[in-house]
């Protein structure tokens, strides 16, 4: 498993990247609103976002490692 989304490892502790936190939130929101990870991850593609990995926003399962 891949760091998690908002946040960053400096000396061995979990702290808030400062630049991820609208993200975070925006996926929170669509899940609530969209209730469908699958429609996120096009959606997400579409517009280019990719994970802390630089991997494309296509599936499901690169919802997942996102949040």
């Amino acid at each position: 498993m891949g760091m998690p989304l908002g946040y960053d490892v400096d000396n061995r502790l979990l702290v808030i990247n400062e630049d991820e936190p609208r993200l975070v939130r925006r996926i929170f929101d669509d899940f609530v609103t969209l209730r469908s990870a699958t429609l996120m991850a096009k959606a997400y593609g579409a517009e280019g976002v990719v994970t802390k990995g630089s991997e494309a926003c296509t599936t499901r399962r690169s919802i997942n490692c996102c949040g």
